[in-house]
């Protein structure tokens, strides 16, 4: 835990000019837009923004060769990336073995069904025309890898589809790439259509290169894309963040709040709002005057992990910083939880029940779900105690203290379930998930059987199971009670009832 330091520096808020960078030309041209809150601000120097942007370009398949063979632009050296930390797989090779289909229990989740044809498409799907659709793999053994770059500048959203970082001398794709390595090459109109916003700091900025800030979800994203890289990258400089010789950048509202509630003092962080995301809007590019120290995921002895070709429509296929979530979420909640005094728990004996409450994508018989688990409860004979949450009404520390109670969570897919960060090892789940048709019409990525066991990171848990909800006649979801009723059996059957001593 990083404990608040005594006395804050005195901040100036700037609103800064952006520059749009169009071509081979940066402008001056004013967006009137805040972006940061840093010591010192500027726009950055045109030059180093230009070989930044003209790098990229470089790399493309119709890229200008004459600016390497005259020497205008040399070849970038990659970066020199060190282990800062070893995890082991979330799975053992070879423990979970469906005879149905290899990719449930690892890749998927275990689907429970009454209905013998609803069991067989789920299996045609996840071993057929799923199969290759996550790269991540729970059975290999991962490691946290960082990689130090003096005056370099980065990209601060997946533009397009990519993360780099470079200098004059060295630069790496963060997240994807095109070029020879990916078998998908750019065209420089990839990196000549949009506006950019250069800006630079004088400061050693700490960055999470598997940035996934989308800002109308900022809560959910925060939690599953950007807490547990922080934390891993955070501890390797304590002393530096604690001193001020480096700030550690978060570029939403909740990855502020989330730094915060670990304990870094508010003055170690480099706070940038990238806003909104629009297709047109400027995309930021970030220059230190020192140096970025940059965090990435690696596999086994920090060798770079598989990855997708920059136009790749599987939009979180290839997240493999979403296992350390799982890796490190005792860690992550002892941190939050000591700095903001809660105590710790006697025991874990709840069955917390996440309902939607919003109009937003509800289940039209969630109620009926409710009440079938307090009734089968109460059949068993169980004393664990059921709460109904409310997610979106409440703060996040009461969401952390309740999920921390958790021996079972259960709920529909979206926001308030990104909170099983902080369940115990030892909670199961049961995740409400949607067909096809359910999902029709729905903005973003949205395939059949969306879970948050996400290509594997699921495989942490010992009990986790879905069960799936439909669309009816008039378009609203409903879940199949029968089926979450088995499961919920399932469920019963496992975990032994819970012992009290008197």
């Amino acid at each position: 835990m990083l404990p608040l330091m005594g006395g804050f520096c005195t901040w100036l808020l700037v609103l800064l000019l952006a520059a749009s960078i169009q071509g081979e030309r940066t402008g001056s041209e004013a967006t009137g837009r805040q972006l940061m809150q840093v010591k010192v601000l500027q726009v950055a120097p045109e030059t180093q923004a230009q070989h930044f942007l003209h790098q990229l370009r470089l790399e493309s398949w119709d890229a200008d060769v004459g600016d390497v063979a005259n020497g205008t632009v040399a070849q970038s050296q990659p970066l020199e990336w060190r282990m800062v930390r070893r995890f082991p797989p979330l799975v053992s090779p070879g423990g979970r073995v469906n005879p149905k289909c290899g990719n449930v229990g690892i890749r998927f989740p275990q689907l429970i069904s009454r209905n013998q044809s609803t069991m067989d498409a789920f299996y045609r799907y996840a071993c057929g025309s799923a199969a290759d659709f996550f790269i991540t793999d729970p059975t290999l053994a991962m490691t946290g890898t960082m990689a130090s770059l003096e005056q370099g500048c980065m990209n601060l959203q997946p533009w397009p589809d990519m993360i780099r970082a470079s200098n004059r001398t060295h630069g790496e794709y963060l997240y994807r790439s095109c070029g020879e390595r990916s078998g998908e090459h750019c065209s420089a109109q990839n990196f000549t259509a949009a506006k950019v916003t250069p800006i630079t700091v004088d400061e050693d900025v700490l960055a999470v290169s598997s940035l996934r800030s989308l800002p109308q979800m900022d809560y959910q994203h925060a939690l599953l894309d950007f807490l547990a890289p922080a934390w891993i990258a955070s501890n390797g400089f304590r002393k530096e963040l604690l001193n001020g010789s480096v700030k550690m950048l978060a570029v939403t509202p909740w990855q502020i709040e989330m730094l915060k509630a670990l304990g870094m003092p508010e003055d170690a962080i480099l706070q940038v709002d990238i806003g909104e995301y629009k297709a047109d809007s400027p995309k930021l590019v970030l220059c230190s005057k020192r140096s970025l120290h940059l965090f990435r995921p690696g596999g086994p002895e920090g060798r770079r992990l598989p990855e997708l070709p920059f136009r790749d429509s599987r939009s979180y296929s290839d997240f493999w910083h979403r296992f350390f979530n799982w890796q490190v979420r005792d860690e992550i909640t002892h941190a939050i939880t000591t700095f903001a005094g809660l105590k710790e728990p006697s025991a874990s004996g709840d069955i917390v029940f996440l309902q939607r409450c919003t109009d937003r994508r509800p289940i039209a018989n969630e109620q009926e779900a409710l009440s079938l688990t307090r009734t089968a409860l109460t059949a068993a004979n169980r004393s664990e105690l059921l709460t109904s949450v409310c997610g979106s009404r409440e703060d996040f520390l009461e969401q952390i203290r309740e999920m921390r109670t958790a021996r079972l969570v259960i709920g529909a897919h979206g926001g308030a379930l990104a909170n099983l960060l902080f369940a115990p090892k030892n909670a199961g789940v049961l995740e409400f998930v949607g067909t096809a048709a359910a999902h029709a019409g729905l903005a973003g990525v949205w395939p059949p059987y969306k879970s948050y066991w996400y290509g594997g990171a699921g495989a942490a848990f010992k009990f986790y199971r879905v069960v799936l909800y439909d669309a009816d006649a008039e378009g609203n979801w409903a879940l199949e009670l029968p089926d979450y009723e088995l499961a919920l059996q399932e469920w019963l059957a496992t975990e032994k009832p819970l012992q009290h001593t008197v």
